[in-house]
């Protein structure tokens, strides 16, 4: 077993009886305090580079000096050619060179893991660097060398082939054990599933929507010749394989052919595309009659302005083809730049990762989802951040509408509230917004705003970063094992005590469970 590092107490807490305390910085072993680190951020995202950042300070390594003063250079570059464009090759020769699990390895233990396992790149003259030899003073010398004579161009998984952890499987009972790629081998088969699901969702059948939404979820790594390969993966009962069976032998599923033909499916699921209709109000549309949008915009035009919803659904629907455009990658990243920028201006020093589809690797995102956090130092002076950053994008135009806000109400326009925040939503300081850059040509896009406590950060990125089924299993995952897990926390049921995870893989590990990357969580379609 792994030991786990104490969680730090909360520092706005009023009592310490609601976490779990960590020793007194003093008093704890500072594991790298005999090494300078640098760590070379190219091939890193933001939340990956404030992790190993934070991993270095915590174990108490010097991570702030010069590359040319580091014992240890912390790199996801693998090719010496493409090193060498930032740091002379001669120069890290003398270097040690390791893959960033290396800091995340030294944090699980609480002290200095060995090297070897995580290098990058092999340097014969590394054993005799008086500056390495200095900083380990009298380590076992096996602990400075690398083996053998191993090219510039090594990659690590050359050097280190990757051992499989025996928990994860693609028929583990929940997504939290397997690994969900973005695109499955059997992804039309999925895709006629999720035509089903959809159909279940929009007629208010939950349970049949889970249903399905589980079986969507299974991960067969090869693609589906007969219907007995799968008889013994979770959630595929004999309705699933009857249709997986139907599927092989035709192409497609008649259920599916059914509810794709459906003129109520067609109109339900042209009703949720508007931005505050959920599949209720969608049935509650239909049932008084209403068939088409213009239909909808006629009702929503006789209230009136009575009803402060159903005069912000009349703005969604005038919104609502430029809000069903999807989101490059390129944009996410430049609303995320633009949002940030303006964030520095109010106060410096926050730090944030981009989340739902866009970490798990889609090209076209729905919408911007932005996790961000300030220093551990001030937290009560960030309470309010979330409230200012959307006054100073609404001031300049950015933010447009406000659909919700957790702690504040919008100076501007406010759209209608939707089914996303009816349940396991968190208590994180929140603005879900309508977002138009002011470039030419632009359209309005949905970006959410998270703002965690340094405490809540990482359960809030892995909160948000999906997918939704995966977020499911997890809280049952935690659940199951005497925790409770959402955006803003880790908590003990049994005492509400909170454990604080200071990096995305300790969420993982105080959960207890295999580390899936964000990439392979798309237990969904």
């Amino acid at each position: 077993m792994h030991k786990r590092p104490y969680p730090i107490a909360l520092q706005n807490s009023s009592s310490s009886s609601d976490v779990i305390s960590q020793p007194p910085p003093s008093r704890q072993k500072r594991a790298l305090s005999h090494l300078n680190i640098h760590i070379i951020n190219a091939k890193f995202d933001s939340g990956e580079i404030d992790e190993l950042h934070s991993l270095a300070e915590r174990l108490g390594a010097n991570n702030q000096g010069s590359i040319e003063a580091a014992d240890v250079i912390v790199t996801r570059i693998r090719v010496a050619k493409r090193l060498e464009r930032h740091i002379n090759l001669d120069l890290a020769s003398r270097k040690i060179v390791v893959d960033p699990n290396w800091l995340r390895a030294c944090a699980q233990t609480n002290d200095c893991a060995p090297f070897q396992p995580y290098s990058s790149m092999s340097f014969p003259a590394l054993s005799g660097s008086p500056q390495l030899q200095r900083a380990f003073g009298a380590a076992p010398n096996h602990e400075l060398e690398y083996a053998g004579e191993t090219s510039f161009e090594t990659t690590l998984s050359e050097a280190t082939p990757a051992v499989p952890d025996p928990s994860i499987s693609y028929k583990a009972r929940l997504s939290t054990h397997r690994l969900s790629p973005l695109i499955c081998p059997n992804q039309a088969l999925a895709l006629e599933f999720a035509v089903i699901m959809k159909w279940r969702a929009l007629e208010g059948d939950a349970r049949s929507e889970l249903s399905y939404s589980r079986s969507i979820g299974v991960t067969y790594p090869f693609k589906i010749k007969r219907v007995e390969e799968i008889a013994d993966l979770p959630y595929i009962g004999p309705k699933t394989r009857k249709m997986t069976e139907e599927f092989l032998r035709t192409g497609c599923i008649e259920e599916a052919n059914r509810a794709r033909a459906s003129n109520r499916f067609s109109v339900l699921s042209e009703f949720i595309t508007i931005y505050g209709i959920g599949s209720s109000k969608a049935r509650e549309l239909y049932t008084q009659g209403h068939r088409t949008l213009d239909e909808l915009r006629s009702h929503f035009n006789n209230q009136g302005g009575k009803a402060m919803k159903e005069s912000g659904l009349l703005e969604s629907l005038r919104l609502r083809d430029e809000l069903a455009i999807k989101i490059p990658r390129a944009e996410v990243e430049e609303m995320a730049s633009v949002v940030m920028a303006h964030l520095d201006q109010i106060k410096p020093g926050f730090h944030h990762t981009i989340c739902g589809g866009y970490r798990r690797g889609k090209e076209l995102s729905n919408d911007v989802d932005i996790v961000f956090s300030g220093p551990a130092s001030n937290p009560d002076e960030d309470k309010s951040i979330c409230k200012t950053l959307v006054g100073r994008l609404q001031d300049r135009g950015l933010v447009t509408h406000v659909m919700y806000a957790s702690s504040f109400s919008s100076r501007h326009g406010r759209l209608a509230r939707t089914n996303r925040l009816d349940s396991n939503m968190d208590v994180l300081d929140k603005a879900l917004t309508v977002f138009k850059s002011n470039k030419e040509g632009s359209v309005h896009r949905r970006l959410d705003l998270i703002f965690a406590p340094w405490e809540a950060y990482w359960t809030a990125v892995v909160g948000w970063s999906g997918s939704k089924q995966f977020e499911r299993d997890l809280r049952l995952w935690a659940k199951e094992r005497g925790l409770k897990f959402d955006s803003g926390g880790i908590t003990m049921r049994n005492n509400s005590k909170m454990l604080v995870a200071h990096s995305e893989r300790e969420v993982f590990d105080i959960l207890g469970l295999p580390w899936i990357p964000p990439t392979m969580r798309n237990a969904d379609v």
